[in-house]
């Protein structure tokens, strides 16, 4: 069984490769390959099916000595996302015999979102000497390529009396100590929903990608 991810760009649907295999023949010759895809459309509802041709080729180290070579097949139409389709193999040979295996191909959004973010942003620190920043404040149009809801979080790339850096944060805090600094902050953008809270740098890998900001900290309350 194999997992395929949908395209980079497109309509959020995977255009598959699917996995060549050694085919054996005694005696005779293979006259036709073909690949069958069968499965349901998960938006419609709708069976899917279709075959795709398949053809002979030869493959480093192959010993042609042995009746055997390598069988690949041309890609499939595109499927839709969040699907899972019974593939089946057939080949036959010059006397009319055959032979099929099978297997689940499943298709999944393994594409990280787009991160857009305000490359430069001014924060003043409120009465207490503090200010709470919403990670979605530093979003500037980021967006998934299957349509989906996008979530945010942020960190502070180096930490100090303010804030630590080791967890992605619904807030990034700012303090007096960061007065007439610029803080680079690292805004997160994940196409899966994660918890409230902290979420750890490498949690949800391959579901979220990453972008900087310059935040300049300014204190406006006279003395």
């Amino acid at each position: 069984d194999v997992t395929v991810s949908v395209d980079p760009v497109g309509n959020c649907c995977a255009t598959a490769a699917l996995p060549s295999v050694i085919i054996s023949e005694g005696c005779s010759y293979i006259t036709d390959l073909e690949a069958k895809v069968t499965g349901v459309d998960p938006n419609t509802g709708n069976v899917i099916t279709f075959t795709v041709p398949g053809k002979l080729t030869d493959f480093a180290g192959n010993n042609h000595w042995e009746p055997d070579t390598l069988a690949v097949f041309n890609y499939t139409n595109c499927l839709p996302n969040g699907s899972t389709y019974t593939v089946r193999y057939t080949a036959a040979d010059g006397c009319g015999n055959t032979s099929s295996c099978e297997f689940k191909l499943t298709v999944a959004d393994l594409v990280p979102p787009v991160a857009a973010c305000d490359e430069f942003t001014q924060v003043a620190l409120g009465a207490n000497g503090e200010a709470l920043i919403n990670a979605s404040t530093f979003d500037d149009g980021s967006y998934d390529n299957c349509g989906g809801t996008v979530y945010f979080k942020a960190r502070r790339m180096d930490d100090n009396d303010c804030q630590d850096h080791e967890f992605f944060l619904d807030q990034v805090k700012f303090c007096c100590e960061d007065v007439n600094d610029t803080i680079t902050v690292v805004f997160r953008v994940y196409d899966v929903q994660v918890q409230t809270g902290a979420v750890g740098e490498d949690e949800f890998e391959g579901h979220y990608n990453d972008c900087m900001v310059q935040v300049f900290v300014e204190d406006k309350i006279k003395p």
